[in-house]
């Protein structure tokens, strides 16, 4: 009886890690600094943590504090306020295996101090000052299986150095969405007719909704049957959202866009409702009551 209250005094000590599911403190110092946060969606044992919507205001002494909180597997730092002093911090958290960048400051200065993140399978440096200079950097990230490179300065030559040093990576350029025509207001007059009723996807958080990929020209007609105003944004291919109108009750709107869109319904409070994926034939969106 003694040998087991002994082994039970022992197993007491141990310090196992802890879940995702506890400590209150955390999501308070992510809420705090305009983040969302949420355990991975594959059941590992890890945080899913964006500051792409509410906490674009996100810096780089925001950045710091963040070093408190361990264990991150997906970070979204997307059109934030962050530059490459900032890096040094990030390059801490080396359980990241899937990072935003688009859009922040970051330039080949700040690139090395992110050497660390052996595990990073997946770098979005989409609308960054990065450019052939950091090839060699970024070739040491040898866990990384897909890479975003639109609008930097990286080039098909710096591509294809990273293809030869790292087999089996994808690289997308990616198409900028954000330069299609946005409809002023509702279009009920043109004259389209769909070929595809779109599936829609509801979901209670930003980060649910996939990312855009590239594809081909197409049109999208969205016919809001919730019986509220909505917001239509596009997940572009870094996560971050793009406004493209308000959508009245009973309304419709015909938009210009790619096949592989990804297009996120708000309420007018900010809260997401769901999302459809653009097809290559002309689509249609109903946007049901929920």
């Amino acid at each position: 009886m003694l040998i087991q209250l002994l082994a039970l005094a022992s197993l007491a000590n141990l310090a196992f890690p802890s879940s995702p599911k506890a400590g209150s403190s955390v999501h308070d110092l992510v809420n705090d600094l305009g983040g969302s946060i949420h355990p991975t969606s594959n059941q590992e044992d890890g945080w899913d943590i964006g500051f792409q919507v509410m906490g674009k205001e996100l810096d780089d002494e925001g950045l710091a504090k963040l070093s408190e909180v361990q264990g991150i597997v997906v970070l979204n730092l997307g059109y934030t306020q962050i530059t490459d002093a900032g890096m040094a911090a990030l390059g801490k958290h080396t359980s990241l295996r899937y990072l935003h960048l688009t859009k922040t400051s970051l330039t080949d200065a700040g690139l090395p101090q992110l050497s660390n993140l052996q595990k990073l399978e997946y770098l979005n440096l989409y609308g960054t000052k990065v450019s052939d200079k950091s090839i060699p950097q970024l070739t040491k990230l040898k866990n990384l299986r897909k890479l975003f490179t639109g609008e930097t300065g990286i080039t098909d030559k710096g591509i294809a150095k990273l293809k030869a040093a790292i087999p089996g990576i994808e690289i997308i350029g990616g198409v900028d969405m954000t330069k299609l025509p946005k409809s002023p207001k509702p279009i009920v007059e043109k004259k389209v007719v769909p070929k595809v009723d779109l599936k829609w996807n509801p979901v209670k958080d930003v980060q649910s909704a996939p990312l855009s990929y590239p594809g081909k020209n197409t049109t999208i007609i969205f016919e809001n049957q919730s019986g509220q105003p909505l917001e239509i944004h596009w997940v572009s291919y870094q996560g971050g959202l793009v406004k493209y109108g308000n959508l009245a009750p009973g309304a419709k709107w015909i938009q210009n866009t790619y096949s592989k869109a990804s297009w996120l319904i708000l309420k007018t409070n900010g809260e997401p409702t769901g999302y459809f994926v653009s097809t290559k034939e002309v689509c249609r969106a109903i946007i049901p009551k929920f």
